[in-house]
């Protein structure tokens, strides 16, 4: 039911979420309205602008090591 329920949301026909958990109808919602693509297999890493760590550099090279590592 609830794959069927989310197929019919995506493709923006008629759909009653009146069966669904209130929390998982509301982040269907919100996902809708921030226009997320619902097929997308990865997440995006968004960095908002002002906001980025203050320790970026040394997060990104400490990560960049890790994957080069011999």
């Amino acid at each position: 039911m609830n794959k069927e329920t989310w197929a019919r949301f995506v493709a923006h026909e008629p759909v009653d979420l009146g069966n669904l958990a209130p929390d998982i109808a509301d982040s269907w919602y919100k996902c809708a309205q921030s226009n997320i693509n619902p097929y997308q297999a990865k997440a995006t890493l968004v960095w908002i602008i002002g906001n980025w760590p203050r320790n970026k550099n040394k997060i990104f090279s400490k990560n960049l090591r890790r994957l080069f590592k011999p």
